[in-house]
């Protein structure tokens, strides 16, 4: 269900700014899926699922205080930073589109875990 919304917001969200995608993706760009590169999809979804992970990692009574909490946060770390990097050097995004997808995910994030509670 995460997904589906996240993946909703960041559609909505290329729709609302329409910056057209790079000239300079070093992949086929018919394999991209959308006309709009602003924010990152790919690093919204990754700051909420792996975000989320991460944020119920520090719960004593889900994953509990050892091995499998700090791998859970070593793990979900890993994939949101390198996420980042991975589409700005791959050329399907500028630096500014990841930092947008950090943001709005943060935010988005944010929402979820406050509607949570």
């Amino acid at each position: 269900f995460l997904a589906i919304l996240s993946l909703l917001y960041s559609v909505l969200l290329k729709n609302i700014f329409k910056i057209p995608r790079l000239d300079t993706y070093a992949g086929d760009p018919t394999k991209l899926g959308d006309m709009y590169r602003f924010p990152s999809s790919h690093v919204i979804f990754y700051v909420c699922f792996w975000g989320l992970l991460l944020f119920l990692s520090f719960k004593k009574d889900i994953f509990g205080d050892g091995l499998a909490a700090n791998l859970i946060r070593i793990i979900s770390l890993y994939h949101i930073v390198l996420v980042g990097v991975s589409r700005v050097l791959i050329g399907a995004h500028t630096v500014q589109d990841v930092i947008a997808g950090y943001i709005f995910g943060g935010i988005y994030l944010a929402v979820l875990i406050y509607l949570s509670r």
